[in-house]
């Protein structure tokens, strides 16, 4: 017979669960295989990555901590991110990269939970949540891929609190040991057109080896005034939402070109010629 596991365990359980993925291990993500690699010739790019973005600041207390998100849809992001990716597949691995226009809505269930509640454990990228979206995507477009881009959160790398941020946004920290910084916290994932299941899932990161904390450091990062992050989004000047919103399109591009290397091998020649 078997019986539940009390309260306690569980919260070991998740403890641990947790520690490991924050400590991990010492890694060299390597590309799918030659002969993986090879059947694979259109694909397609998703991202669902900078629908709103976050403004977080965490103080000395939890008095002087503060969150706001807004929605940027009208900034068109991921449509960017989505361009720069097509681009480095077709320039760099010789693949056809298609913009095909797809259902925002039931892929941008990647972002949900994996579990019943937020607790890190269960944050997502919730690649199953997908799998429907993408059979149907790959098979009206003939393709033989897709390369989709979701939210990731994580723990304070930047100053070591207990907090945690995740996605498009601004987290800063102080008075003390001031941090500042714009940041993208995503995970990439190379999704099989024929099983809708992931071949590779990357951290988007300039790094792609060493420790969690060594590859989340080289996660997409700018570093911005102190007080300006801790102006209100809702009193930005037109001038100074301009800027955001250019920084942050241009803020991937390192870490997509180390992504897609660490998942893809490189061809001079697209399949067929």
């Amino acid at each position: 017979m078997q019986f539940p596991l009390p309260c306690t365990s569980m919260k070991t359980i998740l403890a641990a669960s947790f520690a490991l993925s924050l400590v991990g291990c010492a890694t060299q993500q390597v590309p799918i295989a030659n002969d993986v690699a090879s059947r694979i010739n259109r694909v397609a790019v998703v991202s669902m990555t900078a629908k709103s973005f976050t403004r977080q600041h965490t103080g000395l207390t939890v008095f002087g901590n503060e969150k706001e998100e807004i929605d940027i849809t009208d900034w068109k992001i991921d449509e960017q991110y989505e361009e720069q990716i097509r681009e480095r597949l077709s320039s760099h691995f010789g693949l056809t990269a298609v913009a095909a226009p797809y259902p925002a809505p039931e892929f941008n269930r990647v972002n949900d939970l994996n579990g019943p509640w937020d607790a890190p454990a269960f944050w997502g990228p919730n690649w199953e949540a997908i799998e429907s979206a993408t059979k149907k995507y790959c098979t009206t477009n003939s393709l033989d891929a897709v390369v989709v881009l979701a939210k990731a959160k994580t723990d304070d790398f930047l100053s070591g609190t207990n907090q945690f941020f995740g996605g498009a946004g601004i987290y800063s920290r102080g008075p003390m040991g001031k941090t500042s910084m714009m940041h993208l916290l995503a995970k990439a994932a190379l999704l099989d057109c024929a099983t809708a299941k992931p071949l590779a899932i990357r951290p988007l990161a300039a790094r792609q080896s060493g420790l969690h904390r060594e590859i989340m450091r080289s996660s997409p990062l700018l570093p911005l005034d102190f007080e300006e992050s801790r102006m209100s989004m809702q009193q930005w000047s037109p001038e100074q939402k301009l800027r955001m919103q250019t920084s942050l399109a241009k803020l991937p591009q390192q870490a997509i070109a180390e992504t897609l290397r660490s998942m893809l091998p490189a061809r001079t020649e697209p399949p067929g010629r």
